[in-house]
């Protein structure tokens, strides 16, 4: 939204009624580079991180995304879950123990 004119509390709502493009994933990728005299932190951006990887960044959300539905199926998979009791107690001995030099 926005004012049509300066200073007159109009306002003007424009409406997109029109398809929107597929969302497309960008890197924004920070390495360390080291060599024998330092080292530094860069920031890699879509094209240079696409190429250090070899993967797209549509290709590697995806990986990761799969990888966490894998991990919460395995974690609150109730076949896997079993619930154990364990049930320790402990005797006072009736004698004390002396020890001597």
């Amino acid at each position: 939204m926005r004012e049509v004119q300066p200073g007159i509390p109009q306002v003007r709502i424009q409406v997109f009624l029109g398809e929107t493009p597929p969302h497309v994933g960008r890197f924004i990728m920070s390495i360390t580079v080291a060599d024998h005299t330092g080292s530094t932190y860069l920031n890699c951006f879509n094209d240079s991180a696409a190429q250090i990887l070899g993967k797209s960044a549509d290709e590697v959300m995806e990986f990761k995304e799969m990888v966490e539905r894998a991990h919460r199926h395995m974690l609150f998979d109730t076949k896997r879950v079993t619930t154990r009791r364990l049930r320790t107690s402990s005797q006072r001995q009736a004698s004390a123990r002396t020890f001597s030099k």
